[in-house]
């Protein structure tokens, strides 16, 4: 094993009494990708962070089990479904997703797990094509709302952030075979960490 001489040069001693090769910009930074991961409490790689947390400053900027997050608001209309679409204003979902990828649906308010879904297709485009396309497969329309009132949803629930250009990404969603046992596994990571 060697060691690395030049990096020993840039060690050095925090306030605490820790000592770090980051620069005061980098520890500045706060949270891990965990902690917007849907499936972080039943995650073995977070298990390693929890356990080294009291003794090392571990940072997790980079995960090939991440799981994104679609956040919704109470009530929760539609998300009972078994396939549906939730629009999403801008168009860096596309660009997050990939078809086959699991999502987790969480509460907006409290971060709580609604299920798990799999991303069956996903479609961007101009905000008024995309609402006129896709809004009979949205999940608040297929949860009882007047197809012609979700663009008007939309708009409320972005408000400031549309404009003329304002593009809109379509999700569509399908049941993921084992949501259940996912969901048993993140909810008993997290009921073994308020145990502790």
């Amino acid at each position: 094993m060697s060691l690395d001489v030049k990096k020993a040069r840039w060690v050095r001693k925090t306030e605490d009494g820790v000592y770090t090769i980051e620069p005061q910009s980098v520890l500045a930074r706060t949270g891990l990708i965990c902690n917007s991961c849907g499936i972080k409490t039943g995650c073995p790689i977070y298990k390693v962070v929890e356990k080294a947390e009291p003794h090392a400053d571990v940072h997790i900027r980079t995960c090939q089990r991440y799981v994104p997050i679609l956040s919704f608001r109470k009530p929760f209309i539609g998300l009972n479904q078994s396939s549906f679409n939730t629009m999403r204003a801008g168009t860096t979902w596309m660009d997050r997703l990939e078809i086959g990828k699991t999502v987790a649906l969480v509460g907006a308010d409290d971060g709580e797990i609604i299920r798990f879904m799999k991303v069956r297709k996903l479609y961007s485009g101009d905000f008024d094509a995309m609402v006129a396309k896709h809004s009979m497969f949205n999940h608040l329309a297929m949860g009882g709302k007047p197809v012609d009132k979700v663009g008007e949803i939309l708009r409320k629930s972005y408000g400031h952030f549309l404009n003329e250009q304002s593009k809109l990404t379509a999700i569509y969603l399908e049941p993921v075979a084992d949501d259940d046992q996912i969901r048993e596994k993140v909810l008993r990571g997290r009921a073994s960490k308020e145990e502790a």
